[in-house]
C-alpha cells in the first residue's frame, strides 16, 4: 500500500460541504489581520523611543 491517507482530503471534505469558500476566505482575511497588526506592531516599536540608544550628537 503505496498511499499514506485513507479518504478525502480536507479540502475535498470542506467543498462536499459546500463551506469550502467560506472556509477559505475566513483563513484569508485572518491571515490577512496578522499581517497587518504585525507592521503595526513593528510601526509603533519604531517610532518609540528606545531608552537605551544613545542620543545622536550633532
Amino acid at each position: 500500500m503505496s498511499k499514506k491517507n485513507i479518504g478525502s482530503s480536507f479540502d475535498e471534505f470542506l467543498s462536499e460541504n459546500a463551506i469550502l469558500n467560506e472556509a477559505t476566505a475566513v483563513a484569508t482575511k485572518r491571515v490577512i489581520t496578522w499581517k497587518v497588526e504585525l507592521e503595526v506592531n513593528e510601526a509603533e516599536l519604531a517610532s518609540t523611543p528606545n531608552p537605551n540608544k544613545e542620543p545622536k550628537l550633532h
